[in-house]
């Protein structure tokens, strides 16, 4: 049983759930109650949800209060796919916006999960990737077309 005075982060859950579900934000807004904008800060883990706001959104979401409160490995499995489908013959640009989406949605949830020291590392690896792997992805596209 959960502790009643924790926060949990849920925001990999809610966002599964409300995909699974094929609720909007907006939606989930209307039949919870709970602001839209919280909303989002608990999809990006901004902010960590309250036991009695997991209650209400877990009915709405046909979710047990216990698939966001324990930790599960079906996000990482969802990454996992998306990364696999994004190597596979065939893949279109919907595919590789989507896979995009859900890394770099990640990357947030971690920073915002993170305590200082954490963050900061973050971002000094993530300067280094994009400064030594990504910028140079476009002029090596570009030099290809020549």
């Amino acid at each position: 049983m959960a502790n009643l005075k924790e926060t949990y982060y849920i925001g990999l859950y809610l966002n599964k759930a409300m995909k699974d579900k094929g609720i909007s934000i907006n939606d989930l807004s209307s039949s919870t109650g709970i602001n839209k904008n919280l909303l989002r800060s608990y999809l990006i883990n901004e902010r960590m949800a309250s036991v009695d706001t997991i209650k209400l959104i877990s009915p709405v979401l046909d979710k047990d209060m216990c698939y966001f409160t324990n930790i599960t490995s079906h996000q990482i499995d969802d990454l996992k796919t998306m990364l696999l489908i994004s190597k596979m013959d065939g893949v279109d640009e919907k595919d590789l916006r989507y896979s995009y989406k859900i890394m770099s949605r990640l990357v947030n949830q971690c920073f915002n999960m993170g305590s200082l020291e954490t963050k900061i590392k973050l971002n000094e690896a993530l300067f280094k990737f994009i400064r030594d792997d990504i910028c140079n992805l476009p002029w090596e596209d570009n030099k290809d077309s020549e």
